[in-house]
């Protein structure tokens, strides 16, 4: 994280992504509070993602946070760090291209830093941009192991 401005997790269902990024988003929240410095966390789950610009998705889901869009627009000047979870859960279709949505507000808002929780290796043309970490599912014989 402290590396990467973009970077996407992935693994198998139970590998620990939303869990990941929910640890991500209190540890730079109370980073946030505590040094007043810092990426403010917005996690946000994709699985309502359905149709539509993905600006006003995330404005619908940050208002729901008490966001509201002045300060949403603020924070996307640099200062958010956007935890976006379940990307393999979004659905093309002939008139919405999700990817592409989130591709170009990526492209729009770079100076934020992103961190994508997917299920398996995500789609290409959010690769070609971003660093790559996968987690490993613990089975029981792994932690022993460790």
């Amino acid at each position: 994280m402290e590396k990467e401005r973009h970077l996407i997790i992935y693994g198998e269902a139970g590998s620990g992504k939303t869990s990941t990024l929910k640890w991500l988003s209190t540890v730079y929240a109370r980073e946030r509070l505590l040094k007043k410095e810092g990426f403010v966390p917005i996690y946000i789950a994709l699985d309502s993602y359905v149709k539509g610009s993905f600006y006003n998705y995330l404005k619908t889901q940050v208002k729901k946070k008490g966001i509201s869009e002045t300060d949403f627009k603020k924070l996307l000047e640099g200062k958010a760090l956007l935890l976006l979870d379940g990307l393999d859960l979004l659905t093309p279709s002939e008139n919405f291209s999700p990817f592409d949505e989130i591709s170009d507000f990526i492209s729009e808002y770079e100076a934020c830093r992103y961190v994508i929780a997917s299920r398996p290796e995500p789609s290409e043309s959010l690769k070609s941009t971003f660093a790559l970490s996968e987690l490993e599912k613990l089975t029981d014989e792994k932690i022993r192991r460790l």
